[in-house]
């Protein structure tokens, strides 16, 4: 199985390079289906999103990716995309349909075929009759669906959300899911601090990031005592009334 493989790595942000934000990280994540990294305020996910999309080299150690062994048709645009809790700041267009086309425009794509492309990713994941909407107008889940498509039109080998998948909306959660299952998809790494995702990520691969690295953490919502595991890494629980785990 094709993994992404972190040997010994540490990450610093490029303004503090002297203070690490993550070290010692030893861990394979396979690229292909689900993945939840649960972590409380101040793990260091955003940190670990960075470093697993390749926004940023690994202060030590490394990063190891596979070769891309997939079919020609399905060879990537782009190894990975990631998507960050504040959209706003990642959009590089004014209109849906400019951001969703952007990156193919970027990797060379004639326009003709982005604007169709940009089209068609539309109409399957709801957006169509908000192509022409300006971005500061969407609501925040319209957002972030919007990026997550755009980046789903390059066929990257790793897409990392970093944010709950309870932000999104309900439709588009499940629709990204069935995508993110299907034969030669992304794999999906989700970042979050709420454990709700255990809910809605079922039978995902679970790690727990915190000041003593990246681990595989062998519970779900099933397994008696699972909350106070939790608890104790600092994950918000669901609020009062919520389905238990």
């Amino acid at each position: 199985m094709s993994a992404l493989v972190l040997e010994n790595a540490a990450f610093a942000y490029p303004s503090a390079p002297n203070r690490l934000v993550l070290e010692g990280l030893n861990v394979r994540i396979p690229l292909d289906g689900h993945t939840l990294v649960l972590g409380g305020n101040g793990s260091g996910k955003t940190a670990l999103a960075r470093l697993l999309a390749g926004l940023d080299s690994p202060a030590a150690g490394s990063v190891g990716w596979p070769r891309d062994d997939r079919p020609a048709e399905f060879a990537s645009l782009i190894r990975a995309g990631v998507v960050f809790a504040q959209p706003e700041f990642q959009f590089q267009g004014f209109s849906v349909r400019e951001e969703l086309r952007g990156g193919l425009l970027y990797q060379g794509i004639p326009v003709p075929l982005a604007n169709r492309l940009a089209e068609e990713i539309a109409v399957k994941y709801g957006l169509h009759n908000r192509l022409d909407s300006a971005l500061e107008s969407l609501s925040y889940p319209t957002k972030l669906a919007v990026l997550v498509s755009s980046f789903l039109l390059l066929h990257p080998r790793l897409l990392v959300l970093d944010f709950s998948l309870a932000e999104l909306d309900e439709k588009f959660r499940g629709q990204l899911l069935t995508a993110c299952s299907e034969q030669e998809s992304p794999a999906l790494v989700v970042l979050s601090r709420g454990a709700q995702d255990l809910a809605l990520l079922r039978g995902a691969r679970l790690f727990l990031l915190n000041a003593g690295g990246l681990h595989r953490l062998r519970v779900n919502q099933d397994d008696p005592g699972a909350a106070g595991v939790l608890r104790e890494a600092g994950i918000a629980m669901p609020p009062a009334g919520a389905p238990a785990l």
